[in-house]
């Protein structure tokens, strides 16, 4: 009897094999090969999924955007009014896992330059963390949240993100948690 598959489990763990590569090896190093080596499959398995590298990363990209929405919208159900800060640091890398996430991310963010499908993908995720800050600031009483309100808020978000990232030893998550209430509370006052 042949072996039965769960096909949603099996892209979750590709997709996290997807990124450990990344983060080991960049993104040009997440070659199928490479992948399906990290998923302990066979490329011809892998390839059942995706049949080239490009497929891969865009699936990987698109993954990832929807893990991290479907996150930001249970912190939000959970929480109710009040407090947008906790929704802001779900999308910064203040744990491993967020961290990860972060680092493969940036990965594809950077490769949307040159790269059209990703920079769709990338102008999306910039404009869902967009609406998260807006919504942060409604959450914190700002009514109706000027353009400039919602791009300092996201501009501190994604800089302490890039520094919580890259510069971990200067960077702690408690100093990015301090400086976040710090710039949220003087962009919603």
């Amino acid at each position: 009897m042949p072996k039965v598959v769960d096909q949603e489990q099996r892209r979750e763990d590709i997709v996290r094999a997807f990124g450990r590569v990344v983060r080991r090896e960049g993104l040009a190093g997440a070659s199928v090969r490479a992948v399906a080596a990290e998923a302990n499959l066979s490329p011809g398995a892998l390839r059942h999924y995706f049949d080239r590298q490009d497929g891969l990363i865009h699936f990987a990209a698109a993954s990832m955007y929807q893990q991290v929405a479907l996150r930001v919208q249970a912190v939000r159900s959970e929480l109710g009014d009040g407090d947008g800060l906790a929704v802001l640091e779900e999308l910064m890398p203040l744990d491993e896992r967020r961290r990860d996430e972060f680092d493969v991310w940036l990965a594809l963010v950077v490769a949307g330059a040159s790269d059209p499908a990703l920079a769709t993908i990338s102008r999306e995720s910039h404009e869902g963390i967009a609406r998260v800050c807006r919504d942060a600031l409604i959450r914190a009483g700002v009514k109706e949240p000027s353009p400039d309100q919602v791009r300092d808020v996201h501009a501190v978000v994604d800089g302490l993100s890039l520094h919580l990232s890259l510069y971990p030893d200067t960077m702690t998550p408690a100093t990015a948690r301090r400086i976040l209430r710090e710039r949220f509370n003087g962009c919603a006052g």
